[in-house]
């Protein structure tokens, strides 16, 4: 583990600390820092097995404080499956208005899609919805057009309406930088889709895998 991932793990620690029932918490993440990984686990399970009891809105508050502070891919699987999912989803049928456990669970790759989508439906300014949204669509059309010019995989005409759709999520956007490398992806690939209907206007003219 690296000293700057490190230095972020035990800064961790020192906030859990400052709650007396996330105790547990900060002792795992310390033996984790430590590469006592064994023991680490064992903690890390025995503090699970506290917080599942908790209030829901105890376990609502950890699990955003955890959210918000690690990056998701970060998330160990026992912590992530037993304690902040199962969360998330009390909070969704809490409150099934609410953009934000849907965003979280979208994030968390749960049924990425509706989620995510459900979270603009309720929220359209969600600003993260709508990144992770373009990054979806974009990152599913360079598939589609990674092997041109031999052939594109995918109909590009549900690409072009997949990109008008990206396209629009990306006006407004507050990070100005990532709204202008976004639209110039989406630029090159709608320029790519169009092409080859030009040079493949017959319906079907494409690979189905």
């Amino acid at each position: 583990m690296r000293n700057n991932d490190l230095d972020k793990l035990f800064a961790l620690a020192g906030e859990a600390k400052r709650e007396a029932t996330w105790q547990g918490f900060a002792d795992y993440l310390e033996q984790h820092g430590k590469g006592i990984r064994k023991k680490a686990l064992v903690t890390l399970n025995r503090f699970i097995d506290d917080a599942v009891l908790w209030t829901f809105t105890e376990r609502l508050r950890f699990s955003l404080w955890l959210l918000n502070a690690l990056n998701n891919d970060a998330l160990v699987q026992p912590l992530k499956e037993r304690l902040v999912i199962p969360t998330l989803r009390e909070w969704k049928d809490r409150e099934p208005l609410q953009a934000e456990p849907y965003l979280w669970l979208g994030l968390l790759g749960i049924d990425q899609m509706f989620h995510i989508r459900r979270a603009l439906e309720l929220d359209p300014k969600c600003q993260r919805a709508r990144a992770k949204l373009c990054e979806w669509v974009t990152g599913h059309i360079s598939y589609n057009q990674h092997e041109l010019p031999s052939f594109y995989i995918h109909d590009p005409r549900v690409d072009l309406l997949d990109l008008a759709e990206a396209e629009a999520l990306c006006v407004g956007y507050e990070e100005t930088d990532w709204a202008i490398w976004t639209l110039a992806e989406i630029k090159e690939q709608r320029e790519l889709a169009e092409a080859w209907l030009r040079n493949h206007p017959r319906l079907g003219d494409f690979a189905s895998h």
